[in-house]
């Protein structure tokens, strides 16, 4: 039922405007004191009720539109900050196999049937592959940090991504050389999550699922958090 009125709120609002028109010709064609009349003096009233259900429905638009734009982005960042970026590492990694292999725990190239010995890697990486996969990688913490009002997908998940990806040591170098690139608070967000993952064996989920929430906890990560708040807010 809320949905049709929303659906058809314009015409809806069209015919009861007609209707008190007409009751208002009529009335002033009718007899003094009629019913007509006096029912025509109520419409103050009525335009009232009319406005309540008004800013109810305009509150109701307001909220479904919002939730489109939070399923909206949250698919945008998940295949941009996501999926995007595992197609890349498929279609690079004949160019960067020992960055790529890095960037996986090995129970987790287990998983997926890979081949974590050091024979399957290539003696060097191209760099300019290297580059832009770590970009990617890096850019994706702005973007979770950007959207992560709209974004359904939640703190958790992108916490875990990003201890798996800069678990490497490779990566954790190149984070050095690239860091200026990127904004205070995704600096700080990023040596944060280093700083909890680095030199730490991670053997399977839970103790992934560990440090996130030993991260999470963290007053720094709570500070990060509130600053970029209130830096979206002034935007």
């Amino acid at each position: 039922m809320a949905s049709f009125i929303l659906e058809y709120f314009n015409i809806i609002v069209g015919i009861g405007v007609i209707i008190m028109l007409i009751l208002i010709y009529t009335s002033s064609i009718a007899k003094k004191h009629s019913m007509l009349d006096r029912f025509v003096d109520k419409l103050d009233i009525i335009i009232g009720i009319f406005a309540v259900i008004g800013v109810i429905l305009t509150y109701s638009v307001f909220r479904r539109n919002l939730e489109q734009a939070s399923i909206e982005t949250t698919f945008q960042i998940v295949d941009r900050a996501w999926t995007g970026i595992n197609r890349e590492m498929n279609d690079s990694y004949k160019s960067c196999p020992n960055l790529i292999n890095s960037l996986f725990f090995d129970w987790q190239i287990k998983a997926f049937g890979g081949d974590i010995t050091l024979d399957s890697f290539k003696g060097q990486d191209d760099w300019h592959a290297v580059n832009l996969i770590t970009c990617l990688i890096f850019q994706s913490v702005e973007d979770m940090m950007t959207s992560s009002t709209f974004d359904e997908s939640g703190e958790f998940v992108w916490l875990a991504n990003g201890i798996q990806w800069f678990s490497s040591p490779i990566l954790q170098k190149i984070w050095l050389t690239q860091k200026s690139n990127y904004v205070e608070t995704s600096q700080n967000l990023i040596d944060l999550v280093i700083s909890k993952c680095k030199n730490r064996k991670i053997k399977n989920i839970d103790d992934l699922d560990l440090v996130v929430k030993e991260i999470i906890n963290t007053d720094e990560y709570k500070r990060i958090v509130s600053i970029r708040d209130k830096r979206r807010d002034i935007l």
